[in-house]
C-alpha cells in the first residue's frame, strides 16, 4: 500500500507492507538488513522499518544511521506509534 505523506507532492509517499516494500524501487538492497528481517514500511525521509522473526519492529535511517534502533514491540505498536506521532 502506498500512502501520500504530503498530498500532491511527488516523492513523499509512505510504502507499507512487505510485498509493496520488496517490489518497490525505493531501496534495492536496504542497508543493514539482518537475516530473517522483513521490510514492512519505507518512509519518505529514507527510514526503513523492519520486523524481525520475533515480531519486534526496528528502524534505520539509511542516510544517517549505521545501526538499527528498536522502534516498537509489535506490528500493532508500530502502527499506533506512527499514527500518534502524526497528530
Amino acid at each position: 500500500m502506498i500512502v501520500a505523506d504530503e498530498i500532491g507532492e511527488a516523492g513523499y509517499d509512505w510504502i507499507f507492507g512487505a510485498c509493496a516494500c520488496t517490489r518497490s524501487n525505493a531501496h534495492k538492497n536496504p542497508r543493514g538488513q539482518e537475516p530473517g528481517w522483513v521490510p514492512i514500511a519505507y518512509s519518505p525521509d529514507d527510514v526503513i522499518f523492519f520486523m524481525d522473526e520475533d515480531g519486534f519492529v526496528w528502524m534505520i535511517d539509511t542516510i544517517e544511521d549505521t545501526e538499527h534502533t528498536r522502534f516498537a514491540e509489535s506490528g500493532d505498536d508500530f502502527m499506533k506509534q506512527l499514527f500518534s506521532s502524526s497528530d
